[in-house]
C-alpha cells in the first residue's frame, strides 16, 4: 500500500466531503479516491456568533492506495475535485464572505524505478 495525504486549511464554516477524481486525456474517469464511494471529510471552519467563519481548521487524511489504484492514478491526465458543502458538523447559518478560502494539498512518496536499454 502506497498512502497518499490529503492536508486542509478550511477557512470557511460549512464542512465539506471531498472526492478525488483521477480523468484520462479523454475526461473518461479512470480512478476515483477514496475507492468504493467514500470522501475524506473537511472539518468546518469555528464560527462566530453571526454564522462567518473565525479562524480555520486544519486537517490530514491518510489514504492508502493498492498498487492497482495508483497505477490507475499515473494513467490520469487531469485531477477532479468534488466537493459537497454542508453544516452537519456545525450546525445553525453559516455567513459566507468572498475572502473564506480552502487550501487543499496532496502528499505522497513514491519509489520508481525505471530501466532503460535493457
Amino acid at each position: 500500500m502506497t498512502p497518499i495525504s490529503p492536508r486542509y486549511t478550511n477557512g470557511i464554516p460549512l464542512g465539506a466531503d471531498a472526492q478525488f477524481v483521477a480523468l484520462d486525456d479523454s475526461g473518461n474517469e479512470v480512478v476515483s479516491l477514496p475507492g468504493e464511494d467514500g470522501t475524506v471529510r473537511l472539518k468546518p471552519a469555528p464560527k462566530a456568533e453571526e454564522g462567518a467563519a473565525n479562524g480555520t481548521q486544519t486537517g490530514t487524511a491518510t489514504l492508502d492506495l493498492s498498487t492497482e489504484e495508483l497505477r490507475d492514478l499515473a494513467k490520469g491526465r487531469q485531477l477532479r475535485l468534488v466537493l459537497t458543502m454542508d453544516q452537519a458538523d456545525d450546525g445553525g447559518p453559516a455567513t459566507l464572505r468572498a475572502t473564506d478560502t480552502i487550501d487543499l494539498a496532496l502528499e505522497t512518496k513514491v519509489d520508481a524505478s525505471v530501466s532503460v536499454n535493457d
